[in-house]
């Protein structure tokens, strides 16, 4: 039997978007992620995994036969790409795992049932500090230093140098630090049983009878601080994104600079990234560095719900009154559903999910991800303001940067 073509009928549907698969022909070495699997009954009798490597899809497919022994076996076809351009015999074939994938319980209609999503959920429903950000924090100074590693060979479209200038030239970069920055120094009046001047109002109420505004007698100036929030990002870099890095790099350093401004916490992932399934880019109890940026460039396919399960599992070690978490794709991520049930959970325990969606990216699949009202569609280009106007949204407060 073909141990190459076992090896491509043995792939279960599960791996897309989760696993990486390198390959070998005569004339090729190629490394890609694994974003589609072909059932025969769909591609002319033959399986096939689709890999992407740099936004060329090759086909590794394999038939099945009758052996002289009476048995079937799995015979490979030669590798083609997406446009059927032949380019030789399959020699070698590795498929890496999910990293949860020893975690998958078979149940009986078929469907997995991901015990690392049960998990989550169960450490979402604790409350009290325990630090539970488990293997995604336990491995933070090896994710740091791969991440360094990864920015300083950059080698995309949308340096982070670039990206920057090209916010503050627009005027976008200066617009959210004056108005991140005036919130936190506006001053409010604020009511106490002891302060600066009478509140005559209340004052009047207690006169009548009132004993309520009794401890609202007074008035006093305040500064108003909305800081004590963890903010996370899980950013969309997958092979369709290509036209896209700039402005999607452009709204998280814009969102990163308005977080700065009021001290909140922020934590950046960008998926995919190989075998980690999301690249770090800002992690738990790390300044906000442009150069962070660099440390990802499209590529691959769309795994977000590993994806979310990571940028998740980075902000539990953090404090904060509030978590809010977005999500930003151009695609049509895989496990909708799953998606769907891991953002309720999120709310459900007390962290805010917003989706964004642009390009190519289906608003019924955005729906089906994030529920009515909790997701926006817009304009690529109108992706850095419309970012920043959902967080001074989850700020609840009025100002936007339309009104100023």
């Amino acid at each position: 039997m073909s141990e190459i073509g076992d090896v491509i009928a043995a792939v279960p549907e599960h791996y897309v978007d989760e696993s990486d698969v390198s390959f070998t022909t005569e004339s090729l070495n190629v490394s890609g992620a694994l974003v589609d699997v072909l059932e025969p009954e769909e591609n002319d009798g033959h399986r096939a995994l689709v890999v992407d490597n740099g936004g060329t899809h090759y086909h590794l497919a394999a038939r099945k036969r009758m052996a002289g022994d009476g048995l079937t076996e799995w015979v490979t076809a030669p590798v083609r790409t997406s446009a059927s351009v032949e380019l030789g015999e399959l020699r070698s074939i590795d498929v890496e795992p999910p990293d949860d994938d020893q975690d998958i319980a078979r149940v009986d209609d078929g469907e997995e049932t991901p015990n690392d999503a049960q998990d989550l959920s169960a450490e979402l429903s604790e409350v009290g500090g325990t630090h539970r950000g488990g293997k995604a924090t336990s491995s933070l100074p090896d994710r740091q230093s791969a991440r360094n590693h990864r920015a300083d060979n950059y080698s995309g479209a949308a340096p982070a140098a670039d990206v920057r200038d090209a916010l503050r030239a627009g005027g976008t970069a200066a617009a959210v630090v004056r108005e991140f920055k005036r919130l936190v120094s506006e001053e409010i009046r604020v009511t106490d049983r002891v302060g600066e001047r009478l509140d005559v109002r209340n004052a009047i109420r207690l006169l009548a009878g009132d004993d309520t505004v009794i401890d609202d007698l007074w008035t006093r100036s305040e500064t108003e601080d909305p800081a004590d929030r963890v903010v996370g990002i899980a950013l969309d870099m997958s092979g369709s994104m290509r036209s896209a890095e700039g402005p999607a790099k452009a709204a998280v350093g814009a969102l990163s600079l308005a977080a700065d401004a009021v001290d909140d916490d922020i934590v950046i992932t960008a998926f995919p990234q190989g075998k980690r399934k999301s690249a770090l880019i800002t992690g738990p109890y790390e300044t906000w560095r442009w150069k962070h940026l660099d440390a990802t460039k499209p590529g691959g396919g769309t795994p977000m719900l590993p994806a979310l399960r990571d940028v998740t599992r980075l902000m539990r070690p953090l404090g904060g009154r509030e978590r809010v978490l977005f999500a930003i794709t151009d695609g049509r991520p895989r496990r909708a559903e799953e998606i769907a049930e891991l953002v309720e959970d999120l709310r459900t325990y007390g962290t805010a999910v917003v989706g964004f969606g642009f390009g190519s990216v289906n608003e019924k699949t955005l729906e089906e991800m994030f529920g009515t009202g909790g997701y926006r569609h817009v304009d690529v280009q109108d992706l850095p303001r419309a970012l920043v106007g959902a967080y001074l949204d989850q700020l609840e407060l009025d100002a936007t940067l339309d009104q100023r």
